[in-house]
């Protein structure tokens, strides 16, 4: 089963904390990415505090447009690699 995002939200001008549907939770700084090309909309904090669940995707998102993978995030707050993950989490 795919983790899922149960609860999300920013904590700071580039940092969300999550919470997955399996007990992992975290947080993540965007640092590194705020600002640049398609994200420099999050430079704008209240944008970035709009951050939400999309309903469809379960994506990390602040618009259709602007979203970031869940899966890819869980693997960072795991410290774990798409290889550790059994094939049917992420097919």
């Amino acid at each position: 089963m795919i983790p899922k995002v149960k609860e999300l939200k920013a904590v700071s001008s580039h940092e969300v904390q999550i919470v997955y549907d399996d007990g992992v939770t975290g947080k993540v700084s965007l640092s590194d990415v705020i600002g640049k090309g398609v994200f420099a909309p999050l430079k704008e904090e209240s944008f970035f505090k709009k951050v939400y669940i999309h309903p469809e995707s379960g994506a990390i998102a602040w618009s259709d447009k602007l979203e970031i993978d869940p899966i890819n995030v869980y693997l960072q707050i795991t410290g774990k690699s798409i290889d550790q993950l059994p094939k049917a989490e992420y097919a």
